[in-house]
């Protein structure tokens, strides 16, 4: 898990902050997501051989709590982000299992297609992404 957080914190560090509670499930994010998990497909298939493909979810899931501010939130509260990162898991695994034979802007498109008309509310949120170590 420790080799997953490095990916996501260079992952965050790499955004544009000044739109992150506006742009967080805009099309240019997700397909700006896709592209950066892209680069670690050989690592995210290696997990997959060795039946942990769950740290990439578990990878998600942090990343998605954090630049929401929802660590400290209800389960249900945070049911929304696991349903999103999940979605975001299982396309991504899919794609690059399968190949990555359709184009990164189709899929991007599909993801967005979908959240487009329910949007995570990111209102008030902080910017201060993954400020420590996580515990373990």
């Amino acid at each position: 898990m420790d080799y997953m957080y490095q990916i996501i914190l260079e992952y965050a560090q790499e955004l544009d902050l000044s739109n992150i509670r506006t742009g967080f499930q805009t099309y240019e994010h997700i397909l700006q997501s896709l592209k950066y998990l892209q680069k670690y497909k050989d690592y995210v298939l290696c997990l997959q051989k060795a039946n942990r493909s769950e740290i990439l979810l578990h990878g998600l899931d942090m990343y998605m709590l954090t630049v929401t501010d929802a660590k400290e939130k209800s389960f249900f509260e945070k049911c929304e982000l696991y349903y999103y990162s999940g979605a975001l898991y299982n396309i991504f695994l899919h794609w690059i299992r399968d190949g990555m034979n359709e184009d990164i802007e189709v899929v991007a498109q599909i993801i967005y297609d979908h959240v487009k008309h329910n949007r995570y509310d990111m209102t008030g949120v902080p910017l201060e992404i993954f400020p420590k170590e996580p515990q373990q």
